[in-house]
């Protein structure tokens, strides 16, 4: 008679890690650096359309290590218009001029001037100190500014490796970015009217996922 087999127990799996939650924007701790800013807890709406370097500036300790970002964004203004996010941020917190403080910034700008059609880019930025700011990457987007997208990042510090994703796609890659210590702030920042919600920041721990998707 057949005998039966011992098979090994089926593995039980573990309840999914926990990542941190949104935000909340209209909290004391954030600050505001210029525009004007309507925040109901994750939600932040710049309103001033006359502002050109508006920012919300979100104080926050994060270890070094590899370190995610999402958001959700779009620009509610007209002609030449922007948003973005400026991530790992270190030392001095940045003011309401030009600047964006020891930081990168991921940004999205429709300027028909500039490029001769309404296209959103997708540009990344090197921040260093009140008013140096240098682009490193621009890549075209589909559709328009005015869509509300979910936003990506992540960056390894380390590595100096940097991914961007729209909506869970990959849009751009960028490397050579290696920034050490880890990050004591970010900041929200608009040219022009626009809408964030949903931010979260959170370290990427391997097997839990990460900005671009599911693990």
């Amino acid at each position: 008679a057949p005998q039966p087999v011992e098979t090994a127990p089926s593995a039980v799996p573990g309840p999914e890690p926990e990542l941190p939650g949104f935000l909340d924007l209209s909290g004391p701790d954030a600050r505001v650096a210029g525009g004007t800013w309507v925040r109901t807890g994750t939600r932040a709406v710049m309103t001033d359309p006359k502002a050109y370097y508006a920012k919300l500036v979100i104080p926050r300790e994060d270890p070094e290590g590899p370190v995610a970002y999402e958001f959700k964004a779009r620009s509610t203004g007209k002609g030449w218009v922007g948003f973005g996010l400026h991530l790992f941020g270190r030392g001095a917190l940045p003011g309401s001029g030009y600047g964006g403080g020891d930081s990168l910034l991921v940004w999205v700008t429709v300027d028909p001037a500039a490029y001769g059609d309404s296209a959103p880019r997708l540009q990344v930025y090197r921040c260093a100190g009140p008013v140096e700011i240098t682009r490193l990457a621009s890549v075209r987007l589909r559709g328009t500014g005015q869509e509300i997208r979910t936003y990506g990042v992540e960056f390894d510090p380390a590595d100096g490796v940097l991914s961007v994703f729209t909506d869970g796609r990959a849009a751009l890659r960028l490397s050579g970015l290696p920034m050490s210590g880890g990050s004591t702030f970010a900041v929200l920042r608009a040219l022009d009217t626009a809408e964030f919600s949903d931010l979260r920041i959170f370290p990427i721990v391997p097997g839990t996922g990460s900005a671009g998707g599911p693990p």
